[in-house]
């Protein structure tokens, strides 16, 4: 596992949720969650999209909200907050009005009407108030330093976000919460495109301006699931902001979209720029790491009945067309959804056609997944190809991502990265063992199987490893199998028989090579 993989979850182990009253009625809640978690509703018990029920804060070490009693004026109260750099690389500078104390804004509570008015959607009173107090369009109204602009996206009322963004100059746009965000990132994650299209329009460098913790806009869409506010955001972002030069928001950004339901932007981002491919990331990781420890993106961990078998071998994807329509406009943006297959068929379908039609769709998308996976699984080991000598290679985890490959049960990774660096075949890991070691250990047939794909002499050298405690490859053999590939066999006797199976077929290699 590379350095610092998991150095952030240990971080922030004391976070206190806000306690929520049964008497709150509409008031949002703004929770607080740990880094890479899925956002929480207090109210149902479950994960939201909806950012008004909602505050991401990803890299706070401690935060502390108190729900106030609902006839109160605000809703929450920070007690005690800690903020990290302004930046996930402190030696790019950012752009956008980072450091809010550069802009003189004091909360006044004289701005709780606007607050209110605008809280409820009602436009009339928000313009009233304006006019009477016009320097309320960029005041701060909420004990979290945010704009009427920010609460109005929060609440989702389109008609008042436009009446604002007239009213605010183009830099007005990039104020900051307390959490660091501008309205641009508010808007990302409600998934309303007109919204962020008006405020983008007024300000060209709002999409370019992070949150404190780093993550700009396009990525906080990704996060919150907004495929389509996502791909509006990516076209907008101009991609000299995402190269591994300007730090981690291009690898960050191409991790969560490998890692969501946005492959397709993944596979463009790596196209456009091939470096991101093996560029680190926040979590100290390359694009590497998670194909590996992601076999559901490739065929060989695709689990398909027979007819599903056959339907996935009869469609025909090539890898140029999965992600040539990235950048195609908005509008357009649902053609490239499984190249409309509903057009095939009748729109009102039942029983077993209905079915049949569902089927065929999800095994499409599913077999453009796989296609996409390797075409990026391609990029990057012609990227790894690039590099000069093994050190390098260390820098990028491809060591440990081959043995997680092995471990996982993924064959094409393995191909793929021994096509481009070759000695990767004899290397060990720091208890001496090789990738054939870790695919008999986890009971991985398809990895196990490449020994037969390579010449003789080089089989003889991979059966006959012995690792630092005087292990070979019968010893992890006689391992009782993991867990999970036991329980995919029914019966303690079949289990046993499997288990001697494994054994057998290491001891004839050991013996004959």
């Amino acid at each position: 596992m590379p350095n610092g993989i998991n150095k952030k979850k240990d971080d922030h182990n004391s976070f206190v949720p806000s306690p929520i009253s049964p008497s709150l009625g509409s008031f949002p809640v703004h929770h607080f969650t740990a880094p890479n978690t899925t956002y929480f509703d207090e109210r149902t018990r479950g994960p939201v999209k909806s950012r008004r029920w909602r505050k991401p804060v990803l890299s706070l070490p401690f935060a502390m909200v108190w729900a106030l009693d609902p006839g109160s004026k605000y809703f929450c109260k920070i007690k005690s907050m800690e903020t990290t750099n302004l930046s996930s690389n402190p030696e790019i500078a950012p752009r956008g009005n980072l450091d809010n104390s550069a802009v003189e804004k004091v909360y006044d509570k004289k701005y709780a009407p606007l607050y209110k008015a605008v809280r409820r959607g009602d436009l009339e009173d928000v313009m009233k108030f304006l006019e009477a107090h016009p320097e309320g369009v960029n005041a701060i109204i909420s004990e979290i330093e945010e704009t009427a602009l920010h609460v109005a996206v929060t609440f989702e009322h389109l008609h008042i976000v436009k009446e604002l963004v007239n009213k605010m100059q183009e830099g007005d746009l990039e104020w900051r919460d307390q959490f660091g965000e501008t309205a641009l990132v508010t808007a990302a994650c409600t998934g309303i495109i007109e919204m962020a299209k008006c405020m983008i329009e007024k300000n060209r460098n709002l999409p370019m301006i992070p949150t404190n913790d780093g993550v700009l806009p396009v990525t906080h869409a990704v996060i919150s699931n907004q495929k389509e506010m996502a791909r509006y955001l990516y076209l907008v972002t101009p991609l000299e902001e995402l190269v591994p030069e300007m730090g981690y928001h291009g690898a960050n950004l191409l991790r969560q979209c490998f890692l969501s339901d946005a492959i397709d932007f993944s596979l463009d981002l790596v196209r456009r720029c091939p470096g991101l491919a093996i560029a680190l990331n926040e979590e100290n990781a390359t694009l590497l790491w998670y194909l590996s420890n992601n076999p559901s993106k490739f065929p060989s961990g695709g689990q398909l009945l027979f007819w599903e078998r056959w339907i996935y071998n009869w469609i025909q994807i090539e890898p140029d067309t999965a992600a040539k329509d990235i950048r195609i406009n908005i509008e357009r943006s649902n053609a490239i959804e499984s190249n409309d297959m509903t057009s095939i068929v009748p729109n009102k379908c039942h029983g077993l056609l209905h079915l049949l039609v569902v089927g065929i769709k999800r095994i499409y998308k599913l077999k453009l997944t796989h296609v996409m996976s390797l075409e990026i699984l391609r990029i990057t080991c012609n990227e790894i190809a690039t590099l000069d000598d093994l050190s390098q290679l260390s820098n990028i985890d491809e060591f440990q991502s081959l043995f997680q490959a092995a471990e996982n049960g993924i064959p094409e990774f393995i191909i793929e990265l021994l096509n481009v660096k070759p000695d990767l075949l004899y290397l060990r890991d720091e208890l001496g063992r090789n990738f054939l070691f870790h695919a008999i250990q986890y009971r991985q047939a398809k990895v196990f199987n490449l020994i037969y794909g390579v010449t003789s002499s080089i089989r003889d050298d991979l059966a006959n490893v012995i690792d630092k405690s005087g292990n070979t490859a019968l010893h992890m053999a006689a391992l009782l199998a993991p867990s999970a590939q036991l329980n995919h066999i029914t019966g303690a006797a079949l289990q046993m028989q499997r288990e001697i199976q494994w054994f057998k077929v290491p001891a004839i290699l050991y013996y004959l090579f």
